[in-house]
């Protein structure tokens, strides 16, 4: 048996594999925020083009490795913070900002994990992603540093999936930054 050289998906076809991931993604999502929450059809995005208009408030940040490489992120509005802050319980023990900022490590792991397990079972292969980095304020700023260093000859298509609540309270967005060669 002989392994056959590792070909990178098409940006589409990461698009597919991403809306297929967004069940899920979602579904965890709405569970852990108590809400029901939409998940948008995943764009594919240019390089160049810049993220969709939000107040994005806090980022967390993954590199990813194995069968695909690149970057993702889930970026959170202020508002979104504002909902899972009143999660938490009235006097639990440790400092406010540390609870907070592990419970949005922990909301980042989960759905991006959720998403990416269905890139990984389309692809027949594996993903694994790194230990998460939490960005607080300006968000964005990390992502098309992160963009930037890792596209630079490469095209740089990135895939975006949206969600939020009928209500406008929690929005969110998960970014993938795949590093295609081609």
């Amino acid at each position: 048996m002989t392994d056959k050289p590792r070909q990178d998906p098409t940006p589409e076809r990461l698009r597919e594999l991403m809306a297929e991931g967004a069940v899920g993604a979602s579904t965890a999502f709405a569970q852990l925020v108590g809400r029901t929450l939409l998940a948008r059809e995943p764009q594919r995005v240019e390089a160049g083009r810049g993220l969709p208009a939000a107040d994005w408030a806090s980022g967390i940040f993954f590199e990813v490795e194995g069968d695909l490489r690149g970057h993702v992120a889930l970026l959170l509005s202020a508002s979104t913070g504002a909902v899972l802050e009143g999660l938490l319980p009235r006097g639990a023990p440790g400092a406010p900002d540390e609870l907070v900022h592990s419970l949005l490590l922990e909301l980042g792991n989960i759905v991006a994990s959720q998403a990416l397990s269905a890139v990984a079972n389309g692809l027949g292969g594996r993903i694994v992603l790194s230990i998460p980095s939490l960005v607080v304020g300006h968000p964005e700023r990390e992502l098309s540093w992160r963009a930037q260093r890792q596209v630079a000859g490469r095209g740089g298509t990135r895939i975006e999936l949206g969600f939020d609540d009928s209500g406008g309270a929690l929005r969110a967005l998960l970014v993938l930054l795949p590093a295609l060669e081609g």
